[in-house]
């Protein structure tokens, strides 16, 4: 099922249904990703403070993936996926692809300003 998600309230609120539907104790929940209890029920409650990446960490616990809808014109074709390399082979791997994509994206800014935001 897909649910857009606007806000951290409403990132909190999927959040919330899905531990609870699990019948997962938000201190549970947080022990298992690694993280404070109190942070899972900041998650929950929307606080729009809180570290990306262990949002990503509680929300992967709990069995929610995450993605992101780019607008049309964008083209990522040139990213390759990079997911099985490790340490600085995976970091150089992922600055060379996303330069190669900030040069491509600049590129269409160029021909089309119309599009920047």
């Amino acid at each position: 099922m897909n649910i857009p998600i606007q806000t951290p309230a409403e990132l909190g609120l999927v959040l919330r249904m899905v531990r609870k539907a699990q019948g997962v104790r938000a201190d549970d929940l947080a022990g298992s990703a690694g993280v404070g209890p109190v942070f899972v029920l900041d998650v929950e409650n929307g606080k729009t403070t809180v570290q990306l990446g262990k949002v990503l960490q509680v929300l992967q616990e709990a069995g929610i993936g995450v993605q992101l809808e780019l607008p049309d014109h964008v083209d990522l074709s040139q990213v390759r996926p990079v997911s099985k390399l490790q340490g600085d082979e995976r970091r150089e791997k992922l600055l060379k692809h996303w330069g190669d994509w900030l040069a491509h994206f600049e590129q269409q800014l160029k021909a089309d300003p119309a599009r920047d935001p």
